[in-house]
């Protein structure tokens, strides 16, 4: 018996079968469990096991946690844990550093990497987050280059497109603030990205939409509803069979041709038409959409710069305020450990194991950072460690994906979905 497990005795605590194979767990894993599973208690117990075991001090336990709340109780649960055995020497001289216990926030512990380099990125040490006064920001920044009398020919045709509101709160700002976060940039190749995505996904559903069209053109039913429709698939296959070039395509497929009210009636026939035509209408929608985009190539580039000078000169109000968002820390805290090598093998030595509760509140980003964090420590890749490139017993989910509530924030539920495919489920 373990003194660890002599301790569980003598204080007549019960761990059920799942908790205990969580707390004995030394390999990377994830804990998917439900409220009043005992996620909490299994962490505290996994600190508790892991100083006792002499495979970590307590300084050596970084533990975070997604609110500011969840780790004050965090941090009072294992130190309450831990005091309750305050007469082992063992357990005393952790108490003794307690204080030093890295829990945290992850936004917390981003922050406090993000401040250590901040100047090389053109920001003040001492920067605030503030998600509510950069989407005022961003709204500013996008009126203000709108607005401007000299503005660039980008600007025009995009202004075309929408109304100034939907421009502006539903494109614009969104862009900004979801998509662009410090340090990234619109990429000088975008243009030809945008064109080869557009291009591909063009491929994709022409594909699908096509294989749909033989379908209803081989329709044998003999009333008017599926003549009509088999006739208006004959029609299209034709002309995106002889079509010479994007415009004519575009132009067939924006034209009244193969648009019909949805019809009863029973028939085989009938009932694939009707399941299978909102399906023909969004496909439809994506070419037009798709060639819209193909036949604009040189307008899209004037609406990239457009982008460019708008993501350069929001990006530029950020470092002059000092104001950052949640997003802005992590991508840099990640951008950071990539680019500092010497940085990012100094919190692989001080870390020897890495404890993350409500996992399901973070992102791909904040996955992203973690792995960097539990990257072999005899290894300095590039990028981005993949799972086999970790240290095999470092990282420590838990979460439950029913719970999750903060995507508001940019928290991706998917992310720890798939950390199930890449680690061991416990």
């Amino acid at each position: 018996m373990t003194r660890f497990e002599a301790m569980l005795a003598q204080q007549g605590t019960c761990l059920d079968p799942d908790q205990k194979a969580a707390v004995y767990s030394d390999v990377n894993c994830i804990v998917s469990a439900g409220a009043g599973s005992g996620k909490t208690t299994v962490l505290s117990y996994r600190f508790l096991r892991l100083v006792l075991e002499g495979k970590a001090t307590a300084s050596e336990i970084l533990t975070l946690t997604f609110t500011r709340k969840a780790a004050r109780e965090m941090h009072q649960r294992i130190h309450r844990l831990l005091l309750s055995w305050k007469d082992d020497p063992v357990i005393a001289a952790q108490l003794a550093q307690f204080d030093q216990a890295p829990i945290s926030t992850l936004d917390s512990f981003c922050s406090s990497i993000v401040r250590s380099s901040s100047v090389s990125y053109g920001i003040a040490q001492d920067f605030a987050i503030d998600d509510e006064q950069n989407l005022a920001n961003a709204r500013q920044c996008a009126m203000r280059l709108l607005d401007d009398e000299h503005r660039s020919e980008g600007a025009k045709l995009i202004s075309t497109l929408y109304s100034p509101e939907d421009l502006v709160d539903s494109v614009l700002v969104p862009l900004l603030t979801q998509h662009y976060f410090l340090p990234q940039k619109v990429s000088e190749d975008a243009q030809r990205i945008i064109i080869e995505a557009v291009e591909k996904r063009y491929e994709q559903v022409k594909e699908s939409f096509t294989s749909l069209l033989l379908r209803y053109s081989s329709l044998g039913d003999s009333s008017k509803t599926v003549q009509g429709v088999r006739e208006d698939a004959v029609l299209l296959l034709d002309g995106i069979a002889s079509s010479c070039g994007e415009e004519e395509l575009f132009a067939l497929l924006a034209s009244p041709v193969g648009f019909r009210k949805k019809s009863g009636g029973k028939s085989e026939d009938l009932l694939f038409i009707k399941d299978t035509y909102d399906s023909y209408l969004e496909m439809r929608r994506l070419l037009c959409l798709a060639l819209a985009v193909l036949n604009g190539r040189e307008q899209l580039q004037s609406i990239v710069t457009f982008v460019q000078q708008l993501v350069e000169e929001y990006q530029m109000e950020k470092r002059k305020s000092g104001m950052l968002t949640f997003s802005d820390v992590s991508s840099l805290a990640v951008e950071i450990l990539k680019e500092n090598k010497a940085l990012r093998k100094y919190f692989k030595q001080r870390f020897r194991y890495i404890m993350i509760d409500e996992f399901q509140d973070n992102n791909e980003q904040q996955k992203e950072l973690l792995y960097l964090l539990a990257e072999r420590l005899e290894s300095e890749g590039e990028g981005i460690p993949k799972a086999s490139d970790l240290e095999p017993d470092k990282l420590f989910f838990v979460g439950d994906e029913k719970q999750s509530i903060y995507r508001f924030r940019g928290s991706d539920v998917r992310v720890f979905k798939r950390l199930a495919g890449e680690l061991t489920s416990v």
